[in-house]
Parts: C-alpha cells; sequence; structure tokens
C-alpha cells in the first residue's frame, strides 16, 4: 500500500486512514453503525471490519462499549490498529486478525455483531486479488459463512447486524432460518426517493423463534440535486443514531 490517505467521518469526529488505490470504507459502514442498538457495557464484534470504520464510528457514539473488529487482510488489519490508537479509542476498539471460517476464535460471545461482508461473490484465490477487490469479493468465505459464525459467536438474544446488496435480499433472508434467528427487521437504502433501494441493513435476533418480520421505511440518502437529506445528514455529518 503506497497511497494512505486520511479521511473524516461523522462531520470530522473520527479520522480513518485507509488505501486512496484500494477498497476504502464509506457510507455503508457508518449507516450499519448508527443502526446498531447498544447498551453501555455491551461486547460488540464487526465481521470483516476492514480499517475499522463501522467499529469506530459505533465506539464514538455509544460511550463505555466494548468493540472487536475481525479482519483477514493483514493490511487492513494494521491500518485499524493505527485508526484506533489515532482517534484515541483503543480501550474501546480492538482489531484483531482472522477469519469468520475460524469460529473458535474468540472465548467468549457477543451482545451484537455487526458486519458489512463483501457484496459480490467470487470464487478465485482471494490471495490474487486487489486490495479493492477483496474488500468487494467474496473469497473462501461466502455469506454463508459471516452468518454462521455470527450465530456461533452471539449470545442467546444477541442481535445480528448486516448489510447487504438488494440483489442478495432472498439469499440473505434464506439463510437466517427460522430456528435459527427471529425478529427480523428489514431496513431499504436507497439513493433517491422513488427509486429502488440498492442496499438494505438486516436485523435478527438469535433464537428469536416467533417474532415478527418487520419491513421499515428506510433511509433516502440524496435529494433530487444530490445533496444529502436532512436524516442522512444527521447521520452521517453529525454521527447520530438511524432512528432517533
Amino acid at each position: 500500500m503506497n497511497n494512505i490517505v486520511a479521511d473524516a467521518f461523522l462531520g470530522g469526529k473520527i479520522k480513518v486512514y485507509q488505501d486512496n488505490s484500494g477498497y476504502k470504507s464509506g457510507v455503508d459502514a457508518v449507516l450499519l453503525a448508527s443502526l446498531v442498538k447498544a447498551h453501555r457495557g455491551a461486547k460488540v464484534l464487526d465481521m470483516g471490519s476492514g480499517v475499522g470504520v463501522a467499529a469506530l464510528c459505533l465506539a464514538a457514539r455509544i460511550p463505555n462499549i466494548e468493540v472487536y473488529g475481525l479482519e483477514i487482510c493483514e493490511d487492513f488489519y494494521n491500518l485499524a490498529v493505527q485508526n484506533s490508537q489515532e482517534n484515541s479509542l483503543s480501550s474501546a476498539y480492538t482489531p484483531v486478525r482472522g477469519s469468520v471460517l475460524d469460529k473458535d476464535i474468540f472465548d467468549s460471545q457477543f451482545d451484537i455483531i455487526m458486519s458489512n461482508p463483501p457484496y459480490y461473490k467470487n470464487y478465485q484465490n482471494k490471495a490474487d486479488l486487489s486490495l479493492k477487490e477483496q474488500g468487494n469479493m467474496e473469497g473462501e468465505a461466502t455469506l454463508a459463512d459471516f452468518i454462521r459464525f455470527a450465530f456461533y459467536n452471539l449470545k442467546n438474544n444477541g442481535y445480528l447486524y448486516l448489510i447487504q446488496r438488494s440483489e442478495r435480499l432472498k439469499e440473505t433472508l434464506d439463510l437466517l432460518p427460522a430456528k435459527h434467528w427471529g425478529a427480523i427487521e428489514i431496513h431499504p437504502i436507497y439513493s433517491f426517493i422513488n427509486t429502488p433501494a440498492k442496499r438494505f441493513i438486516v436485523v435478527a435476533k438469535k433464537l428469536g423463534a416467533g417474532d415478527n418480520t418487520i419491513l421499515h421505511y428506510g433511509i433516502v440518502l440524496h435529494k433530487n440535486d444530490t445533496t444529502y437529506t436532512e436524516q442522512a445528514e444527521k447521520i452521517l455529518r453529525k454521527g447520530e443514531a438511524f432512528y432517533v
């Protein structure tokens, strides 16, 4: 990596070093973190945390929580360690290098697990991909592996928050069988009003069988002039929660 830049998030509250020539976290990571409802003292895991944007945004919004970031890519992990230290959040955010294919990497379970997993299916050797491709495409670990890891590492009645492309909504819901997951909520993310949602965040409760599925209104990110809507501005610039 030879093109590292510092990007500001939450109106400058968070500064994150990223590789400008590779995969970069952005709006989706901030939206994901903004939806998470965590009580003080909660133990949270960000699966596939990259350089730590979602984890840092969550730690900045909710005090006195314990956030871990699991990342397989050494370059992303190293930047995550630097970002934790640069933002004075090392006591709240701990990057961990590892894979969701190793379900026993942690010795205790989490109250909440969130994830912005790769959006696109890919069956190449991930080691041969560029950094940008590594962030966007599945390698050996698939979406099913991410959800399986979450189930194993969540406490009973703990919550999974996952953002994904709309084309994979049915696949995602199929991977959340009723015997394992309940209280499912779907939050669509629209780029503009009166356009199809391109992404969604799904929330699921471990062993929440019998609870209803809810389809929320979601969020519209842009006005017709491409500026952010008021709700998006509050989340992305001011660090507020998705719903207040």
